[in-house]
């Protein structure tokens, strides 16, 4: 029979994990969608470099140069992503099993309240028993 205090400290411990995993997951998350929105400024700037280019000629001999630095932002900020998501992914799988190992402890516990309320009923049961026997045989 497994020590209820020791149960609760390991459940203690594994949601403190799990909230771990979670904050950690959440970071991560605001720094993708951070990275999506520089790109999202990135493109916007290039259409707006290239309107500009439109209407005044003179900017088309640094427009390329332009373009290109742009480009090769968008591929940092492309790649950060990649990265973060798949940090994501494998946050979320730490988190499926951090989460199942919460659930384990969570039913070990509920079984030893179980048995240990079972044993209380038993000795309850045979306490009547003796009892019963004690007074009959008195009689």
């Amino acid at each position: 029979m497994a020590n209820p205090k020791s149960l609760k400290t390991l459940l203690k411990l594994r949601k403190q994990e799990l909230d771990q995993l979670r904050t950690r997951m959440q970071v991560l998350e605001a720094q993708r969608d951070q990275f999506g929105l520089k790109l999202l400024e990135l493109e916007r700037a290039k259409e707006r470099e290239s309107m500009l280019v439109a209407k005044n000629p003179m900017m088309q001999m640094d427009y390329p140069v332009f373009v290109q630095m742009n480009m090769a932002e968008q591929k940092q900020y492309h790649h950060a992503i990649v990265r973060l998501s798949n940090q994501i992914n494998e946050l979320q799988n730490m988190m499926a099993v951090q989460f199942g190992e919460v659930k384990k402890t969570e039913i070990l516990m509920e079984k030893e309240k179980q048995k240990a309320k079972d044993a209380e009923e038993h000795r309850d049961r045979e306490r009547m028993d003796e009892l019963g026997q004690r007074f009959g045989q008195d009689d």
